[in-house]
């Protein structure tokens, strides 16, 4: 018989409440009606960078299909395939867009909010000098970054799929690791930047507190995969990592 030595169930317990917590970040929101205003100013530019982005990626779609596709086959079936190809290239587009763009337009009031979380429930206040504009040039730096890690995963997948029988597990086990990684810059970009800490720092902190961490960045990024749905579900996730990182 195995006895559970303390460090096996603090580990227990961490990932309990990992699971947990962007279901108790939703719960706090809910709780708290100052939360509102700006999840509702997050949730908004969230609609509008995706209205923007469907709506430009339609015209862009339209004029490649009647002025490109229209004019060097007429074979339906090369038509259809070439089509779902496009569509598919710009729903991973879009995804990259629309991650970056709202990370950067929303940094401000992340920032604000997550403040207000540390003053209202931590009693603990950072000190910001940073003006809005200040704010957005950071993260749009720190978009950058994630952007050229989001490329090195992609190219990692892409080698993968040349490796026989082992090559699908390797695959499956980058795929958790991106969703891990790149959900966790996101939805603790927030807190990160009011700590100041580097782009390096942020990805060791993911890393060291695998299991108080990962299963909350799971749910996240399954959840951030939900077509449309993320839209209004990504601000929960913030709200959701502040506590997490500050009652642990």
């Amino acid at each position: 018989m195995t006895i559970p030595t303390p460090n096996s169930n603090k580990k227990a317990q961490n990932i309990q409440k990992s699971f947990g917590a962007w279901f108790k970040g939703f719960g706090y929101t809910l709780q708290n009606p100052w939360v509102y205003k700006y999840i509702a100013a997050a949730i908004f530019t969230n609609l509008l960078v995706f209205v923007v982005l469907i709506v430009s990626a339609w015209f862009l779609s339209q004029t490649i299909s009647n002025n490109i596709l229209n004019n060097f086959t007429q074979n339906q079936l090369i038509y259809f395939v070439f089509s779902f190809v496009l569509w598919g290239l710009f729903a991973f587009v879009i995804s990259q867009l629309f991650s970056g763009i709202t990370t950067v337009i929303n940094a401000p009031i992340y920032s604000i909010l997550t403040n207000k979380i540390l003053e209202k429930e931590f009693a603990q206040t950072e000190p910001s000098n940073s003006s809005i504009l200040s704010e957005i040039f950071t993260a749009l730096i720190f978009e950058l970054k994630k952007l050229v890690l989001s490329f090195g995963f992609l190219l990692v997948l892409f080698l993968v799929n040349f490796i026989p029988v082992i090559g699908t597990l390797i695959y499956f086990i980058v795929v958790f690791l991106q969703i891990i990684f790149i959900t966790g810059l996101d939805v603790f970009e927030p807190y990160h930047s009011i700590k100041k800490l580097t782009f390096r720092k942020r990805l060791k902190a993911i890393n060291q507190k695998k299991s108080l961490y990962w299963p909350f960045l799971f749910v996240c990024g399954i959840l951030g995969l939900i077509p449309f749905l993320n839209i209004f579900l990504t601000p929960f996730s913030i709200v959701g990592a502040c506590q997490l990182v500050k009652e642990n």
